[in-house]
């Protein structure tokens, strides 16, 4: 069994070995739509320093005003929190990663932000492995779109689907990029986070309190770009956080699950009925761009086509009874599973797109209640 697969234990997604795909998932029993098939905690998230003050570190949601800064923020790393409850959750990996990450913001300007933003990246995978205690699910919390006056999202607590914290392993046995024998910008801006990372004395520290070496830390940054899920307000990317349970997961644009956050854990749920053993696909892409779009980014990012019915339909077009099929399909899916950005939503968000009528909800269930205590 690969290291990740571990992950998906006690959940309702079993992992396989696939000729065309290599690893994927299969659904390990038959499901109905709407079941939580899987709850896949992070192993370390960065937001782009611009975002730091705006986004808790230990639920990963933004305030109700996209500008105002939260109440809690570390004076010395930056981080920053919504709540004494958030706070407290997230102090075991606080103390590990903090002084490291203010030496790394101390060197943002010699090494430039994105390199800042990879090392501070690796030191919460480093902090999160380190860390005796799982990183936060704040599973007290109420996901809502207040917003839109709807009826409540509620975390999902299902049995069988308390998710395991991944580890620095798991997140060396996603997918790694090899370099090529002319470095590239990617390979440059991550050799400046080692460096940055291996110069400072806390970072050294961190790192070896995991066994990891520069070696690996550079494997590590080399495995997200193409394994990483991205924090997104206004329809621009913010941050992005390693799920190695969650990467396991192919691409379709006709996907057959969707998946939220609920605190800082991705909540992936079934769009419709799947049988057991049957593939289980998520969507890398937003949905509203054209298949040409679609394939240069998937080729471009990935090193694959997509040849899913949405694909073929866009090249082949309508010119039979059974595309005139599979296009009503589509049309189907389309107004009940995919929000007005392109996004796919899981049932209990497409629900209330539907019943509101409203524009994007992708926002909606990662921003804090502006009533919530704390």
């Amino acid at each position: 069994m690969i290291s990740r697969a571990a992950l998906l234990e006690d959940s309702l997604v079993s992992a396989v070995g696939t000729a065309s795909e290599g690893v994927g998932t299969v659904a390990a029993r038959d499901l109905a739509r709407g079941d939580c098939i899987l709850r896949a905690r992070p192993c370390g998230v960065a937001f782009r320093f611009s975002e730091l003050g705006l986004w808790c570190h230990s639920c990963h949601r933004h305030g109700p005003d996209c500008h105002l800064e939260l109440p809690l923020r570390c004076s010395d790393c930056q981080l920053s929190w919504c709540s004494e409850e958030c706070r407290h959750n997230d102090t075991a990996t606080h103390s590990l990663l903090c002084r490291a990450v203010a030496d790394i913001q101390r060197s943002a300007k010699s090494i430039g932000s994105e390199a800042a933003t990879q090392a501070r990246w690796a030191c919460a995978i480093l902090a999160a492995s380190a860390s005796p205690k799982p990183i936060s699910d704040s599973s007290s919390l109420t996901m809502t779109s207040d917003n839109l006056g709807a009826a409540e999202m509620k975390v999902d607590t299902s049995p069988g689907t308390e998710p395991q914290q991944p580890r620095l392993e798991h997140v060396l046995d996603m997918v790694k990029v090899k370099c090529g024998k002319k470095p590239t910008k990617s390979d440059r801006v991550r050799s400046a986070a080692v460096r940055a990372l291996f110069s400072s004395t806390e970072g050294k520290k961190l790192a070896s309190a995991c066994g990891a070496d520069a070696g690996t830390v550079q494997a590590v940054l080399a495995a997200l770009p193409l394994n990483s899920f991205g924090f997104y307000r206004d329809g621009e990317s913010r941050g992005s956080g390693a799920y190695p349970a969650a990467s396991i997961f192919n691409h379709s644009c006709y996907p057959n699950v969707g998946y939220r956050r609920e605190g800082c854990i991705l909540v992936f749920y079934a769009l419709d009925r799947v049988q057991s053993g049957d593939d289980l696909h998520i969507s890398y892409l937003d949905l509203s761009t054209t298949s040409a779009e679609r394939q240069s980014a998937l080729i471009e990012q990935w090193g694959f086509r997509c040849r899913c019915i949405r694909c073929k339909m866009d090249n082949s077009g309508l010119g039979s009874e059974t595309s005139a099929k599979e296009k009503h399909m589509l049309d189907n899916f389309n107004v009940i599973n995919v929000c007005d950005c392109g996004a796919v939503l899981p049932p209990a968000m497409a629900d209330v797109h539907r019943q509101s009528g409203s524009g994007c909800l992708c926002d909606s269930y990662t921003s804090i209640r502006t009533d919530r205590p704390g």
